[in-house]
């Protein structure tokens, strides 16, 4: 960040005092990019589409390990969805805390507004839909 402010400082004075000045678009288009202005848009735009849980909770139940989501709204803090996971496999007592490959939606999942009200329920049995 700290480059990035020291950049962008010496590019402005470059350009006020017009020992820098661009000419043709393909110029501009190399002042614009060699800010950090391309790359904070950048990353902006990854974290606005990125949707990644917030809580990961394990637990084995009936010879199954169960994988628990939890994901929230960025702005208001307040809870997005839940989401239940069971383990396609099933797991030995003996090594209960082995590598999953496979995930099978399951339970009851919840979704929430961004006030908090619950906006949608949806049922999961072995990665198929319950009516």
């Amino acid at each position: 960040m700290f480059f990035w402010g020291i950049a962008l400082v010496t590019l402005i004075i470059l350009l006020a005092k017009k020992i820098i000045q661009p000419k043709t678009l393909l110029d501009k288009i190399g002042i614009v990019t060699a800010t950090p202005l391309l790359c904070v848009v950048a990353v902006g735009l990854i974290m606005t589409f990125n949707d990644s849980a917030t809580s990961e909770w394990y637990f084995n139940k009936d010879n199954h390990r169960y994988k628990v989501l939890t994901f929230d709204y960025r702005e208001t803090g307040n809870r997005k969805r839940i989401e239940y996971y069971k383990s396609s496999d099933t797991v030995n007592i003996s090594d209960p805390f082995v590598n999953i490959d496979k995930w099978l939606k399951d339970s009851t999942w919840i979704y929430f507004s961004k006030s908090g009200d619950t906006t949608k329920i949806i049922k999961y049995k072995d990665d198929l839909q319950i009516k």
